[in-house]
């Protein structure tokens, strides 16, 4: 005999099935654009910085970072440790590349991964606030598919991670705090300090985000035992820092140093944070097609779902609305006062917050299905095109190719990646203060635009530098190799 409560169960089967199979599909698709990208992307300089210490770590005993040149830096003491950037992606990076081997692709999946711990973790949080399981499922595909977010997931940096750790601060304390809120308080607070130790901003937005999360719905209950995470983390820190205190004070002072300038500059800090940071995060700096300004439309889409949303009352007082205005403002706060060289790396933070007020404002009607679905083909337009241009095949290994094997080479970090760290010195100023001469030369943008704008004396050395002692081998569209002359040539 049939039952009324069977059809509700069907129903409540049902659903978890469709819940299980679209988190399947967001999870695979994201997963699949990602390690795409890692395939096809062209390595950058932060990839070849990132990955050097963790590499030491694992063949030298120590997190030194030998690609770097020292001399004519505040990189103090690189070569034995590494102060400038935070330990926690180092080590995590090493025990990575002693599972699956230090390679490009393996650095890269790491963000991957994290990534999708990343985006579980900002379901789980949406469902727990709203208890609406459409809405949770709904953010969690528009972080999915969101530009910044799939370009740091193929990207070895250490962003993504210290995202995903700041994910899990928030997801641990909505699923702990009803039952245990001390256990929350402490767990949550250990994700933060996780996120601080992988990134400074990362755990800037971390710590905002859960305060805020905290405060709205307990108060200040148990605040005080947050202290003791952040005691520990700062206490395995300093231990690190006490192995070489001139080095830390030299190396993480000089690049913090260059960081914190908007405070003395406020109206030149909101000009730059909107041009570069904003305008040029989304436009991808409009170098890669004439049409990328319309890209723009991503941008005006989040500000018109924040104005949608502060307007609208019955939006308003949703709890997902008021914890991600206060999270989005407080986080763009931060990223304008902490975070002076307005890199569009540090948009993945108001990823979270921008795309749950974009949930929350579209309206449930078929009318606004194709403009969604215009505004998912924006977001993947510049990945698509990554992909399809393929340029570390068609661009990188190249060079790489036409790099003799085992010479010593002068040229930007990442070259470490197919050539051997060991055989690659990061040097723009091409040995005007060591006096080195390398085997090889290879000139990227960067190394040309620091060329470029470096004083005279050394503009001057670099090229005599080359014309006397170099000849050119390789060039394309991005990197223009030189070798030394051998005698009688």
């Amino acid at each position: 005999m049939q039952t009324a409560v069977e059809p509700a169960t069907d129903d409540a089967v049902l659903r978890a099935h469709a819940r299980r199979v679209t988190l399947a599909v967001i999870a695979s698709a994201y997963m699949l654009i990602a390690a795409a990208l890692s395939l096809t992307k062209i390595p950058i300089c932060d990839e070849g910085w990132y990955a050097d210490p963790a590499l030491h770590l694992i063949r030298h005993g120590n997190m030194g970072s030998p690609v770097l040149e020292s001399a004519g830096t505040f990189l103090t003491g690189i070569d034995q440790k590494t102060y400038w950037i935070m330990p926690v992606h180092i080590l995590v990076q090493a025990a990575w590349d002693r599972i699956f081997g230090p390679s490009l692709f393996s650095a890269r999946m790491l963000s991957a991964v994290a990534g999708l711990a990343a985006l579980l973790c900002f379901y789980i949080v949406v469902r727990r606030i709203t208890s609406r399981e459409r809405l949770a499922l709904f953010v969690m595909g528009l972080i999915a598919v969101d530009t910044s977010f799939l370009v740091l997931a193929g990207t070895g940096r250490s962003d993504m991670l210290s995202l995903a750790f700041g994910a899990a601060a928030q997801a641990s304390y909505l699923t702990l705090r009803a039952s245990k809120l001390t256990t929350a308080v402490l767990v949550a607070h250990a994700f933060v300090a996780a996120s601080g130790l992988t990134h400074p901003i990362g755990g800037l937005a971390a710590f905002a985000s859960l305060v805020c999360l905290q405060f709205y719905f307990d108060g200040a209950r148990r605040i005080a035992i947050a202290a003791i995470p952040y005691a520990a983390g700062a206490a395995a820190w300093g231990l690190y820092i006490a192995r070489a205190p001139q080095f830390f004070l030299a190396q993480f002072g000089g690049n913090s140093g260059e960081r914190l300038w908007p405070w003395k500059l406020p109206l030149l800090a909101v000009r730059r944070e909107v041009v570069e940071r904003y305008i040029g995060g989304y436009t991808m700096g409009s170098a890669w097609s004439r049409l990328a300004d319309v890209r723009l439309l991503i941008l005006a889409a989040y500000l018109t779902a924040v104005i949608a949303v502060l307007a609208t009352p019955r939006l308003r007082r949703n709890p997902l609305a008021k914890v991600a205005l206060v999270q989005a403002g407080l986080i763009a706060m931060i990223l304008l006062l902490f975070e002076g060289a307005k890199q569009p790396w540090y948009l993945i933070y108001l990823v979270f917050p921008l795309a749950a007020l974009l949930a929350l404002a579209v309206p449930r009607r078929s009318a606004w299905t194709a403009a969604m679905a215009a505004f998912i083909g924006l977001q993947l337009a510049y990945p698509a095109m990554v992909i399809v241009q393929d340029k570390y095949r068609k661009t990188y290994m190249p060079l790489i190719e036409h790099v003799a094997p085992g010479t010593f080479t002068m040229g930007t970090a990442e070259l470490g990646f197919g050539l051997g760290f060991e055989n690659v010195l990061d040097d723009p100023r091409l040995g005007f203060y060591t006096g080195q001469t390398p085997d090889n030369i290879v000139l990227d943008p960067r190394y040309e635009s620091y060329i470029k704008d470096a004083p005279q004396p050394v503009r001057t050395y670099i090229a005599d530098f080359l014309n006397r002692q170099y000849r050119l081998a390789f060039s394309n569209s991005y990197y223009t190799l030189y070798t030394r002359q051998r005698p009688g040539e």
